[in-house]
């Protein structure tokens, strides 16, 4: 392939996956240098995804990360962020860097900044701010996720103008991270874009240098590239990236629930599918930009950790089956039943101290729950619903300066169908039932994703109401009351679902889940994470993965800014699931 750019002709008849081991790459930024200094585009400028359709012939493609999106389509020419030249392809790989430098990091990579090639962006860029550190790959230095990235001259891509893309995911325990570009196909070639994997070889021999792996479920081995990276250290506004050690190598693993203390840190649970499946802790110091693997008892074969939660230095975890460890601060206690009923089911764990703990879940039909007396636990009897169907506890959560307690969870569920919210109050004595409107055409479905969510002040439940695409969800604001609440849902979405709530004031509450775009089958899911301000749910650019990703727990530590999320991403770097985590501050 000659190094001129691709024209929109050109672009129409791309080069295969295969041929970039021996084919060029081309992205160039164009030696006629448009007069679009900085001064004249306003900050934030670039994101959404309507940006590729004012220029003729642009598209939106279904890849984006940060709210910019990648452009695809027939447009040729200048652009705001690019000047390739009258009647040449628009969509170049340095188009979509410099945009995304701009829109969310506030840095001009545009037209008048003096480089013309991808493999050139992150020297002249440095070159313009000094401060702005270059990483380089080999052992113990990996991308981080918003991290821009130039490639080449060679290898997998061009051999005279190479490539440049973001960073969207990164794996710093394997040296694999995957990138997101125009003008890079997954399984394509040039002329649209695509995600790209590669690999750091993290024991040496290859420093300077990254091994192209190919597009999305490949793992075919590639020309080593030479690479470097802007350590931007970028997230979301607000949010920055709390990496996560995938625990199950190839085979993947999942994060399920997040749990954070001022002075236990937060702490992480899910389950490894390597080997079968079996119970994972993370634990991440108050002081830690990242999630570290903790050792722990793994519990019976196909234990998985569903649930955890701290209370001053004491982490208790809760596995499926019943198995429930707790840290003292000093190591792990088995604090597995030996008295509960055989047929009791717990589906979530709340720590009150080293010497008080609870589980709620089921006993047969019923609603059930168990309390730590020190020594073992305590059946504790719960309100009975009358009626057909069973009743389930899923969630508990305290009351800040109380003694009590809310567990809730779905009432009279028959076959997967029906079903409606229900929600108690341990009043320091008993559990009393609380009141709970059922909005008409409410339905729980058994199958929906994920289970009910539940704080003090937040509870929510998978279903419908008539002409909502979310979840039924409810405010307390006092007593046992819970009044009905909205949330809008985020735009083009089929469905959204909430996994968990944190209450950090009663003027600011966090919720996280995934919200889904596109036909069953063929859509995408995306993470989710929403903040309420006292008055309204306002919806956040979620940290990565862009797509096939959701987040299953949040987390405040009273008293402070922090704010712990973490989640999955579908089919990252060659895994079944990818953990990761995020932090707010």
């Amino acid at each position: 392939m000659a190094s001129d750019r691709l024209t929109a002709q050109g672009a129409a008849t791309p080069t295969h996956i295969a041929a970039l081991f021996c084919a060029a790459l081309l992205c160039i930024a164009g030696v006629a240098l448009a007069a679009s200094p900085a001064g004249a585009v306003s900050a934030g400028y670039g994101t959404g995804k309507n940006y590729c359709a004012q220029y003729p012939g642009g598209t939106a493609s279904n890849l984006s990360f940060d709210n910019v999106w990648a452009c695809g389509g027939t447009t040729t020419g200048n652009t705001t962020f690019d000047a390739p030249g009258r009647g040449v392809f628009a969509w170049q790989c340095v188009e979509l860097s410099a945009r995304f430098l701009w829109a969310v990091d506030g840095i001009w990579a545009g037209p008048n900044t003096g480089y013309t090639e991808g493999a050139q962006l992150v020297a002249r860029i440095h070159a313009l701010h000094p401060t702005i550190a270059v990483g380089s790959p080999g052992p113990g230095s990996v991308p981080a996720v918003g991290d821009v990235a130039s490639f080449g001259p060679r290898g997998a891509v061009d051999a005279i103008v190479g490539h440049t893309a973001i960073v969207i995911a990164a794996d710093p325990s394997t040296g694999k991270f995957e990138t997101l570009s125009e003008n890079f196909t997954s399984g394509g070639g040039d002329g649209a874009p695509g995600l790209q994997y590669w690999q750091v070889r993290l024991s040496g021999g290859e420093n300077g240098r990254v091994q192209f792996l190919g597009g999305p479920q490949r793992a075919v081995a590639g020309a080593w590239t030479t690479a470097s990276w802007l350590e931007l250290l970028n997230s979301s506004p607000g949010w920055a990236l709390r990496p996560m050690v995938n625990r199950g190598g190839s085979s993947g693993s999942t994060v399920w629930k997040v749990a954070s203390s001022g002075t236990a840190g937060a702490w992480a649970v899910g389950a490894s599918n390597a080997s079968g499946t079996r119970g994972v802790v993370w634990r991440a110091a108050p002081t830690s930009s990242n999630w570290a693997p903790f050792a722990a008892p793994t519990g019976p074969t196909g234990t998985q950790f569903i649930d955890v939660s701290t209370a001053g230095k004491s982490a208790w975890v809760l596995g499926t089956g019943k198995f429930v460890l707790e840290w003292d601060g000093a190591r792990w206690q088995n604090r597995s039943p030996t008295t509960l009923p055989s047929g009791f089911s717990a589906n979530a764990i709340l720590a009150e101290g080293p010497s008080s703990a609870w589980l709620v879940g089921g006993l047969g039909s019923n609603p059930a729950s168990a309390r730590w007396n020190g020594t073992d636990w305590q059946l504790v009897p719960a309100h009975i619903y009358a009626g057909r169907g069973f009743s389930n506890f899923d969630a508990v959560a305290a009351i800040p300066g109380t003694a009590e307690l809310i567990a809730g969870g779905i009432r009279n569920a028959h076959a997967c169908e029906g079903g409606e919210p229900m929600a108690q109050l341990w009043t320091g004595q008993h559990w009393a039932n609380m009141s709970v409107p059922v909005p008409r055409a409410t339905l729980y479905e058994c199958n929906f994703e994920p289970a009910p969510a539940l704080d003090a002040s937040w509870f929510s439940i998978p279903g419908t109401i008539s002409g909502s695409t979310g979840p039924v969800i409810y405010h307390r604001q006092g007593g046992s009351n819970w009044a009905l609440a909205s949330m809008d849902a985020p735009p083009s979405t089929t469905y959204f679902a909430l996994a968990g709530f944190a209450d950090a004031s009663a003027t600011s509450s966090w919720a996280v889940g995934q919200y889904f775009v596109g036909a069953a089958g063929s859509g995408t899911n995306y993470p989710l994470i929403e903040h309420w301000n006292g008055k309204t749910w306002t919806r956040m650019d979620a940290p990565p993965p862009t797509s096939n990703g959701w987040m299953t727990g949040v987390s405040v530590i009273p008293g402070s800014c922090e704010v712990d999320a973490v989640g999955d991403d579908s089919n990252a770097l060659g895994a079944t699931n990818y953990p990761f985590g995020a932090k707010y501050c």
